[in-house]
């Protein structure tokens, strides 16, 4: 059988979770190893959680540079410095200043 991407592997662990069945009588059915299966859902488990932990606490830290400016028309603009480790993902990246848009 040929092996099976980690897309599929995504899809057998949501049908397994809708499933209600045991671990082992899902495998079965399916002819895959129950070890095999129990290291994916694990897998996907984590993933799911390092996902959910991704936005990382943030210190603050004063500055001497001034922290509002004004546009032509006058409006105070607010100024904010975010800086992200380097190697950062651009989605990530981009979830952060949309987040950080909202507020």
């Amino acid at each position: 059988m040929a092996r099976r991407t980690r897309e599929v592997w995504g899809n057998l662990i949501r049908q397994f979770e809708r499933s209600g069945k045991k671990v082992e009588e899902f495998a079965s059915e399916r002819e895959i190893p129950v070890g095999t299966l129990k290291n994916w859902i694990y897998r996907i488990k984590r993933e799911k959680e390092e996902e959910a932990a991704a936005i990382l606490p943030v210190r603050v830290i004063g500055s001497r540079s001034p922290t509002a400016s004004q546009r032509e028309d006058g409006a105070a603009v607010e100024v904010v410095l975010v800086r992200f480790a380097s190697g950062a993902a651009s989605d990530f990246i981009a979830d952060v200043v949309t987040r950080l848009r909202r507020c």
